[in-house]
């Protein structure tokens, strides 16, 4: 029999071995990498839709001058000219009122399906972003990490960033890798679609 505290006992080492013998948890680097879990294939977004979403998301905002078109338009012979009028002047503000309410209720509806881990143009080709980690929609902020940092650095060498999502496994560009996120198909099935949360701030 081997005595406890001989070089030879589990007990060696003030007990050291014995505690990760015993408590799986012991010892462990809260600083370690841990691998993240890769998602189902059939549930990321392929790369053609996401490109369309990133186009719908271009021109939507663009559909925000259309008042500004529709009144200038007629008037612009007139403004060539100098011929401005009180009335030119009126309808011209009334549009640009309404220019810039269109804006920002635009901004405001993307805003909030940031918050859901979507774009305006994700929601409607069926997309979402989620924490790779969990599994859940991405929260607002981790959102801004993602479009704002994360698509700079993607596209600051020579839009390398974007075409990475073509050849990684998990279809991941460099703006996902840097927020840890993945974009999936909301048509996946039930038991497979993240959890409809709201904003996670």
């Amino acid at each position: 029999m081997v005595a406890a505290g001989s070089p030879g006992s589990s007990f060696d080492r003030g007990g050291a071995d014995y505690a990760g013998a015993a408590y799986p948890g012991a010892g462990y680097d809260d600083g370690a990498d841990i691998e993240q879990p890769p998602i189902d294939p059939s549930r990321l977004a392929s790369v053609p839709r996401r490109f369309g979403a990133l186009l719908i998301d271009g021109l939507l905002p663009l559909l925000t001058y259309i008042p500004i078109l529709a009144v200038i338009g007629p008037l612009y012979p007139s403004l060539l000219v100098g011929d401005v009028t009180p009335d030119t002047l009126a309808t011209m503000g009334y549009a640009g009122v309404v220019f810039y309410v269109a804006l920002l209720g635009y901004m405001a509806y993307a805003l909030v399906q940031m918050g859901q881990g979507r774009s305006p143009g994700k929601r409607i080709l069926g997309l979402r972003v989620i924490y790779q980690r969990s599994g859940e929609p991405a929260g607002f902020w981790r959102m801004m990490l993602r479009e704002v940092i994360g698509k700079w650095v993607s596209a600051i060498v020579l839009y390398l960033g974007f075409l990475w999502a073509i050849w990684d496994k998990q279809r991941q560009g460099w703006h996902d890798k840097i927020a840890n996120t993945v974009v999936v198909r909301e048509d996946a099935p039930d038991a497979d679609r993240p959890v409809d949360d709201y904003a996670q701030f």
